[in-house]
């Protein structure tokens, strides 16, 4: 699923593209500010700035927020096999203290198994919760001290000049990524075997080859 959200974002990415010159090109005219003057220089460059900055923004802020959802979906799902199996209870994130992902590392804790890093998804829960509840703004963000930790070592994820989240595709595929390293790690521990496209694999083999260097 996480593989197929990947997809589908940088297909729309393809699509808002291909929509903002096809949009200008019924009236003869070209996505590219600098060929016009006056008026028409400024109406142009409205139109690139909402595919480019406005729409490119709010797509990559979903698939945020979607992956975010998957994860959450993809532990509780753990949880239900391992009920399922009859090793331990089911997980259930609304009990207990701190983020859904403390709450999942303590549950690996009673299930005896190892617990992978949780820095590895971290990074993808604070921007959702800051993306959800600040609609971006770092400086209204009350865990900004924790995300701003991260970010030297993330891959297309910056704060602009009024102190938004700015995020490239590649930068919402390495985040996507990452929730699948998680997923394949809890899912190792617990010995179940998880399918993962040989595409996502290479593409998780850059992020593991990233981070070493």
């Amino acid at each position: 699923m996480l593989a197929q959200l990947g997809a589908h974002l940088t297909k729309l990415d393809e699509l808002r593209n291909s929509h903002k010159h096809a949009s200008l090109h019924h009236f003869g005219i070209t996505a590219d500010p600098s060929k016009y003057q006056g008026n028409l220089r400024k109406l142009v460059l409205s139109h690139v700035d909402r595919y480019d900055i406005h729409m490119g923004t709010y797509l990559r802020y979903a698939h945020v927020v979607l992956t975010y959802m998957v994860l959450e979906d993809r532990l509780h799902a753990f949880g239900q096999l391992i009920l399922a199996t009859r090793r331990g209870a089911a997980f259930v994130p609304d009990k207990g203290k701190g983020s859904m992902l403390d709450k999942f590392e303590r549950y690996l804790c009673v299930l005896s198994l190892p617990a992978p890093s949780k820095e590895t998804v971290e990074p993808l829960l604070l921007i959702r919760n800051c993306l959800v509840h600040y609609r971006g703004c770092v400086a209204d963000y009350g865990k900004r001290d924790s995300l701003q930790r991260y970010l030297p070592n993330l891959i297309g994820v910056t704060i602009d000049a009024q102190n938004y989240l700015t995020l490239t595709t590649e930068g919402c595929l390495t985040l996507q990524e990452r929730a699948s390293q998680y997923l394949h790690a809890i899912n190792s521990a617990a010995g179940f075997r998880l399918w993962i496209p040989p595409e996502v694999q290479r593409n998780l083999q850059k992020i593991f080859s990233r981070s070493k260097q």
